[in-house]
């Protein structure tokens, strides 16, 4: 098992009132969670706040949410940890008029686990190829895989690709 760096650059929108959007990284420092969880990243994005919600205090309680459902069991292999806690966080926030998008990976040792709810889609540029390996499409999607030395990972929400172009 190869222990690879970890550098992250971000890329977020301004928050409004009824908007907010974040690139998260968590380093766990506690040796069980580091051993049985790995680095998350995740890039989320929620929409539609109603009147006199703040969007910053929704967004921190989405994240601690997320926080709290994978790394509250470790018994649970990781990437269907991964799924249960992308979809509970997402079905707790998500209503009629509010979207929340979440794309999250974990990298344990050398695989890289995802999943994502909402549109959100995960690069992968290896060497002189790039290309798109998982995509979401509303409901919880997840997958794995190796990663080698070099790799250079995009995740993002369906309004940063459709910026994008």
């Amino acid at each position: 098992m190869q222990n690879f760096s970890v550098q992250a650059a971000k890329i977020v929108g301004t928050p409004s009132q009824k908007t907010w959007s974040q690139v998260h990284t968590f380093f766990p420092e506690d040796s069980l969670k580091k051993e049985k969880r790995g680095i998350l990243l995740a890039v989320l994005s929620f929409a539609g706040i109603g009147e006199g919600i703040e969007a910053l205090s929704v967004g921190r309680e989405i994240l601690l949410r997320l926080h709290e459902e994978y790394y509250g069991q470790t018994e649970v292999p990781v990437l269907e940890q991964l799924r249960k806690a992308v979809g509970r966080v997402c079905q707790e926030f998500a209503q009629e008029e509010q979207k929340l998008e979440i794309c999250a990976g974990v990298l344990l040792g050398d695989v890289l686990y995802l999943a994502i709810s909402g549109g959100g889609q995960v690069w992968l540029k290896r060497q002189d190829a790039l290309g798109r390996v998982l995509e979401g499409n509303g409901e919880v999607v997840d997958g794995s895989g190796l990663l080698e030395e070099g790799d250079v990972l995009v995740l993002g929400t369906s309004s940063f690709f459709g910026a994008l172009g």
